[in-house]
Order: C-alpha cells, then sequence, then structure tokens
C-alpha cells in the first residue's frame, strides 16, 4: 500500500550474509560507517537514551522480563570448543532424541481458559513415560511448545511460566531433574519470532494504538485490523492470532534473553529448538548464541530451517544444527515408490551441501507432519524407514512420540492449510509395552530399542559416523558408516522378495573408505516386521571397486534390514 504521508525514512546498509550493519544514517548529512560509530549508535540505542530522531525503546512489563532495561551485551560465542562435533555439543551429536508435543501427548484441552489451578497432565504424563524412554534408549528429550498460551502452544502469552493445562514451572524443573538423573537431556521449542495477541505487551498496544509504550515490540502500522486493533500488523504467514514480534526492539530482546537463560540456568534445561529460525535474521541468532552459551557452555541451539540456506544461520557463533527437512521426504516415499535412488541422491546432496556443519536434526515425523505409520503403503517397512533414519543417515535422529510403536495420523495440511490435530493425539501407551512379539506396537518397539543398543555399541552409527552410500538399486540400498576405526554397514531390501545375490550387478556402488577386502558380520536384523537371527555365517564384504558380495543363507531377506559391523 501507499506510504502515509510525514513518515520518515533512515538508509540503512546491511551485509546480507550476516545481518551486520554496515551503515546507518544518523542524521541530515551524516552517515555512520566506522565499527566504533556504528557500535556507540548501538549501545545509546539499547540504552533506552535514543540516538537522534530514534523513538524511546519500549520495557518489559510482566513475567517475561522482569528486569526491565537494556538488551545484555554479550560477546559472542565462536564455538562449543572440545567435546563438539562441527560446533554441536557431543552429548547432542550422539543421543537420539525424542521429541513429545506435550499439549497433545498428554491430553490437555484444546483451549486455555486462563483459570484454576494449574493441571499435573506434564508431571503424570512424564511419571507414565519415564521408563519408556529408559527402555528405548533415548539420550534427549525435545518439548514442543510448554509455556503459556491460548490454543496450540505456538501463540505464547508468557515466556517463563508454563502452560497451566500442563503444569507448573516446580512440575518441569521436576521433570528435567528426573530426565537428567536417568541420563537424558531436555531441550525445549523456542517460540521467539512471533507471540499470541494476548501477550500482555500486544494487549497494550490493543488498548492504546501506536501510542502505547509496547507500540515498537510489533511491526505496527496505521490502519485498523481484521480484529478491530486501532493499527494493522504483520502476523505469521497471515495467522491475525500471530503478531510478529520487533527482534530488534531493545524490550523485545530482553524478554527472549531473558527467557532463554531463566530455563537454561534456573530450570536447567540444555537447549533450544527455535521456531521458524529461517525468518529471523542471522544476527539477532548471533547475539542469542552468546546468551545462552554464556548460561550454558554446553547448550545446544537447533533451528527449524525450512527454508533458505542452513549455512547462513548455522556456524561458528551463530546456531549449532537445524533440522534437515529435505532428507525426509526421502526417507518414506522411497519405499513407496521402491525406488532406493531418491534416498540415496537426498543423503549424497545434504553429506555435500552441507559438509563441515555437523550433524544436522534428522526426523521422519513430528508434530506437523502425517506419521510414519500413516504414509507407508506397507506396515512391513516401518522398520525400514525407522533403521534409514536411526542408524543409515547419520546426523542426530529424532523420533516422534507415538512413532516407536506405530501410532497413526494424518495431517490434513496442504499449502499451510488444514489441521494437526491427528498427528498430537496422546501417547496411546501408559505402560510399558512387552516385547514378546505378541502385537504390532511391542514387537516395533523392541526392534527399535534393539537398534538402539546397537547404534550406542559402535561409535561408526552415532553422530560422530560418516554416512555414504555405497551401493544402491531401486529395491537395495547399503549405506557405508565409519567413524575412526569403527565401520559399519546398514543394508536395506524394501521389495517383496528375497535379494539372494545381494544386489544386482547393474546396482550403482561407491568406495567409502572402508578397505577392500573388509568383511562385516550381520548383528541385527528384520524381515517383515519380525527379527531375523544373525550370525557369523551372514557377512557383507567389500571387494574392489567397492563393489559388495553379500553372503547369508537368507541372502537379503524380503523387507529387511541388517545391520553389519567390522570385528
Amino acid at each position: 500500500g501507499a506510504v502515509p504521508s510525514g513518515v520518515e525514512f533512515k538508509l540503512a546498509v546491511v551485509d546480507g550474509a550476516t545481518g551486520k550493519v554496515l551503515a546507518w544514517e544518523e542524521g541530515p548529512n551524516r552517515v555512520l560507517t566506522e565499527p566504533t560509530e556504528l557500535e556507540a549508535h548501538w549501545e545509546e540505542e539499547e540504552a533506552g537514551e535514543p540516538p537522534s530522531g530514534g523513538p524511546q525503546g519500549a520495557r518489559p512489563l510482566h513475567s517475561d522480563a522482569a528486569t526491565a532495561g537494556s538488551t545484555p551485551q554479550h560477546q559472542p560465542a565462536e564455538s562449543h570448543g572440545e567435546g563438539s562435533l562441527g560446533g554441536v555439543p557431543e552429548w547432542a551429536a550422539n543421543a537420539v532424541w525424542y521429541q513429545i508435543y506435550p499439549l497433545g501427548a498428554f491430553g490437555c484441552p484444546a483451549e486455555n481458559n486462563h483459570e484454576g489451578e494449574p493441571s499435573r497432565a506434564l508431571a503424570e504424563g512424564m511419571g507414565r513415560l519415564m521408563e519408556h524412554l529408559q527402555a528405548l534408549g533415548v539420550g534427549c528429550v525435545m518439548f514442543n511448545p510448554l509455556f503459556e498460551s491460548d490454543g496450540h502452544g505456538y501463540d505464547t502469552t508468557d515466556y517463563r511460566a508454563v502452560d497451566r493445562r500442563l503444569g507448573s514451572v516446580e512440575d518441569m524443573r521436576a521433570v528435567v531433574e528426573e530426565l537428567h538423573a536417568r541420563g537424558i537431556r531436555v531441550v525445549l521449542d523456542g517460540v521467539f519470532n512471533h507471540t499470541g495477541r494476548n501477550h500482555p505487551a500486544f494487549q497494550q498496544c490493543v488498548r492504546e494504538g501506536l501510542d502505547s509504550p509496547t507500540a515498537n515490540w510489533y511491526l505496527l502500522r496505521p490502519g485498523t485490523s481484521a480484529f478491530g486493533d486501532p493499527f494493522e500488523y504483520d502476523s505469521w504467514e497471515g495467522h491475525a492470532n500471530l503478531p510478529v514480534l520487533n527482534l530488534q526492539e531493545p524490550g523485545v530482546r530482553s524478554m527472549v534473553f531473558e527467557a532463554a537463560e531463566f530455563w537454561l540456568r534456573d530450570v536447567g534445561v540444555d537447549g533450544w529448538r527455535l521456531d521458524v529460525a529461517h525468518e529471523i535474521s542471522p544476527a539477532f541468532w548471533r547475539d542469542f548464541a552468546a546468551v545462552c552459551r554464556a548460561a550454558k557452555a554446553d547448550c545446544v541451539l537447533v533451528g527449524e530451517l525450512i527454508h533458505g540456506d542452513y549455512k547462513e544461520r548455522v556456524g561458528p557463533g551463530l546456531l549449532d544444527s537445524a533440522t534437515n527437512y529435505q532428507l525426509s521426504k526421502a526417507l518414506w516415499s522411497s519405499l513407496n515408490d521402491g525406488n532406493y535412488f531418491e534416498l540415496a541422491h537426498c543423503l549424497q546432496r545434504s553429506r555435500a551441501e552441507y559438509a563441515g556443519l555437523g550433524p544436522l536434526l534428522e526426523f521422519i515425523g513430528n508434530h506437523d507432519v502425517t506419521r510414519l505409520a500413516s504414509r507407508l503403503a506397507c506396515p512391513e517397512h516401518l522398520e525400514l524407514g525407522t533403521a534409514a533414519l536411526l542408524l543409515a543417515v547419520g546426523g542426530m535422529p529424532c523420533l516422534y512420540y507415538g512413532d516407536e510403536l506405530g501410532m497413526q495420523g494424518r495431517s490434513t495440511k496442504d499449502g499451510g492449510s488444514g489441521c494437526d490435530a491427528d498427528v498430537r493425539l496422546p501417547m496411546p501407551h501408559p505402560t510399558l509395552p512387552g516385547s514378546d512379539g505378541t502385537d504390532r506396537a511391542s514387537r516395533l518397539f523392541h526392534a527399535v530399542s534393539e537398534m538402539l543398543r546397537v547404534r550406542r555399541s559402535n561409535a561408526a552409527l552415532t553422530g560422530n559416523g560418516s554416512a555414504e552410500v555405497s551401493a544402491v538399486s531401486n529395491g537395495q540400498l547399503a549405506v557405508a558408516r565409519r567413524s575412526g576405526s569403527s565401520v559399519a554397514m546398514v543394508l536395506f531390501n524394501c521389495e517383496a522378495h528375497a535379494a539372494d545375490g545381494g544386489f544386482p550387478s547393474w546396482a550403482n556402488f561407491s568406495e567409502t573408505g572402508i578397505p577392500t577386502g573388509t568383511t562385516l558380520t550381520r548383528v541385527l536384523a528384520f524381515s517383515e516386521g519380525r527379527p531375523v537371527s544373525s550370525g557369523a555365517e551372514d557377512t557383507v564384504e567389500v571387494l574392489e571397486g567397492g563393489r559388495l558380495r553379500v553372503s547369508s543363507p537368507s541372502g537379503l531377506p524380503s523387507r529387511s534390514v541388517g545391520v553389519y559391523t567390522a570385528n
């Protein structure tokens, strides 16, 4: 639309790659370009003393930012130092992650009436899951939003309170302590791009309009909103109940940074999954990372990066890792199409494009997409898809709650519309399923726990290990994993019949660094959804040119996955 008369513009020159301001128009005929001048300018602004022509910075009003005042000044932390892999803390790189959408998993009401005492859903729900998680063998639990909100959790109203439908901060502190006692780390979902309309800062804008002290906290402009507010405003992807924050505003930065410190220091969580991180500037993430690493040196920061180049926001002094959406689809569609070339191509492209970044967060299911069990045309492919995630592609694999039990659920979203309710249903099993193979959920749970046991026993299968395609045909795939002297291979056959000779003669073979003549022995296998015995006679040998010789009475069984390691 047209710019209203009387609006004054100022020139800013910004480095598109880093978000760093290179020049700023201080006033008529005066442009700051020297680093010392620019630094002094921003220090003045952040201290709440507006530079000439600049607006007064707003102040925090509520428990989100209990300490009013300037944005803290932090020196960027370039890396975690020793004990990190490509910038990712070693504990995070080597853990299998487990994502929980708590408002759904624990059966909370869809809407928050903000009345009464907090529930015990979080404490009771996690109490039921503790033994389950430990038996499964996960190393990190990642919670989707659990801050006070009105609905789905992404419409935050208070960053320093637990949603009363779940419980209290004290409940969460106890959950963190119990998970830590079991050797499991904790990561929270930080929704810092936008808030809900009922956030106190936005409600002050609703009451007082563009003259509100918090008007600069959001991206407001003259007009009337769809809700009748005395202004228009930017919202996330057009969702009017999610007004976008102005992350350059000192009061907003204080609120976000102090919330991040509070959960890391006071509650004891170990990191952040950062919602829609691709929509927030690299410069902001650099400052956020410095705050978090000052609060907890070995915390992990994972950005949800759906669009753009991961390297703009992941690297030294920035975020540690990103969600790898480009590989996610191939993990299941290659099975439905009987086309392992798709997964091989995506794996090779991902590893080449993001070499040096360290392990990415890999997933098949999450709170926004249809569950694996509902995607697959053949239920017997569940073990193959899960093993590809947990053992073959490398990175930091993340299970979505209930997927280890074959939970069903379809997202009806299409191009941004629809609903995710069916993929956020309550966790169905209040007790640990058995491993006697009497039902599908038990068999799958046992298979996943065995995969994680084998993963822990071989460094090549963890976040330390490289992942390279060794052989591929339409129905068969071999991925070589290496870490130092540890080597392993994961072999797949998605076809409905056994591949007696292993790989067809026309398959694509590649040298992967595993020496010619190396023989690996199968230590774990599943076929048609059931375990397959493995012994000394079940081997794969690396031949000249990277060709593979599979020796086994059963070859590669139908719809199977096998894990092979060297003694």
